[in-house]
């Protein structure tokens, strides 16, 4: 168990928490929506955290006040220390009984947090020092991107080994929020996935991104 959040383990913290979030996902919690991910994850990190350490776990903050765009809402903040809060975003798409779902906005959405995540942390509001992006989906055209013909699709790539530079898109801006300076990676976790054929066949219940670190 860690005794509390800070640089030097926050990393190690939440790829802890998402392995064992995938463990209880894959053998049989059910994913009903976001939310249901949302609190899992922070099912999961309570059980983590040392429990004689005061763990803050704050869901729907409005940090975004000041930003355009459709929600104010942060998926959660969760801290042990006031001067070192971590933002996370949750994302995820689920095949309805209509057929995919809406892969293109929620591309769009995706790269959207990653901007309004890096507008927290490089403003330094409400002490968040690192935003966080998780994602899981049942969809392998997420980790293959191999039919995309809408430039808005185009644009918001998230295949596998996929890598977005802002240098690149330098242009791009996400609700008047220009994108991170750092390069940004996309690897899925080959566990629950089949590596064969370009990623097609997802072998598990679902596929999972490995946490986007942002700060």
């Amino acid at each position: 168990m860690e005794s509390e959040i800070n640089p030097n383990n926050i990393h190690a913290i939440i790829t802890d928490v998402w392995s064992m979030v995938k463990i209880k996902i894959e053998s049989g919690y059910p994913l009903s929506s976001e939310k249901s991910l949302v609190f899992l994850f922070s099912y999961c990190l309570i059980k983590y955290i040392d429990p004689n350490v005061e763990l803050v776990v704050d869901f729907e903050s409005q940090p975004y006040n000041d930003l355009q765009g459709k929600s104010k809402y942060l998926d959660l903040i969760i801290y042990t220390n006031e001067v070192y809060k971590v933002a996370i975003e949750f994302k995820l798409p689920k095949k309805s009984t209509n057929g995919s779902s809406n892969q293109t906005d929620t591309r769009l959405s995706l790269y959207r947090d990653v901007a309004r995540l890096n507008y927290l942390v490089t403003k330094g509001i409400n002490e968040i020092k690192i935003g966080i992006i998780i994602f899981a989906c049942n969809e392998s055209s997420y980790l293959n991107n191999k039919d995309l013909k809408k430039q808005a699709t185009i644009n918001y790539k998230t295949r596998e080994g996929y890598v977005f530079d802002s240098r690149i898109l330098s242009s791009e801006l996400i609700d008047e929020i220009p994108l991170p300076t750092l390069p940004i990676n996309f690897n899925w976790d080959p566990t629950y996935f089949d590596e064969k054929n370009g990623y097609k066949q997802i072998s598990g219940k679902f596929a999972y991104l490995n946490p986007i670190f942002i700060g």
